[in-house]
Order: C-alpha cells, then sequence, then structure tokens
C-alpha cells in the first residue's frame, strides 16, 4: 500500500496544483469518493482509472513517472547525481 499512498499523493498534488475537483478528475468514469480515498492511501485504484485521472488532468505518463520519481530521491539516485555533476564540471576545465 506504500507506492500507491505515494501514487495518491502525487495525484492529490496534481489536482491541487492545477485547481481541479475530483469530479474533474475521474470524469465521472468512477466516483470522487473512490479517488479521495486513493489520494490519502486508503483504497487503489485500477490503471485505467489511473490513465483517466492523467488524462481529464493533461498530464502525459511520462510528466507523472517524473514527479513520482522525484518525489523521493533515493541515496543512489543523489549519488548519481552528484557524481554526473561533479564529472561534468570537471570535464569542462
Amino acid at each position: 500500500m506504500e507506492k500507491n499512498l505515494k501514487t495518491g499523493k502525487i495525484i492529490a498534488f496534481i489536482r491541487e496544483t492545477k485547481h481541479l475537483k475530483l469530479k474533474e478528475m475521474t470524469g465521472g468514469s468512477f466516483s470522487e469518493s473512490q479517488l479521495a480515498k486513493f489520494e490519502k492511501g486508503e483504497t487503489e485504484i485500477t490503471v485505467g482509472k489511473l490513465f483517466t485521472v492523467l488524462e481529464n488532468s493533461n498530464v502525459y505518463l511520462d510528466e507523472f513517472q517524473n514527479l513520482y520519481n522525484d518525489y523521493e530521491q533515493s541515496d543512489e539516485y543523489n549519488f548519481r547525481h552528484k557524481l554526473a555533476v561533479a564529472y561534468a564540471q570537471k570535464k569542462h576545465r
């Protein structure tokens, strides 16, 4: 359920950032209460419903993936990023 909570929080962030209502996000395809519960991590939604939410909020899958991956960066990711920056700086000297 931890991944679902993270996904739900991202969906809530998208909705709040774009000032959308639950009804706009679901597009009538499923209940607003189910989406609200998903945002809180209390329930799950199908992949099809996730795609509906993304489509109705005008968010491409790759944009969602970027939010998902950057939402909580791993220590390994941070290390690789710092290494790449240091390498690039050394290369340009």
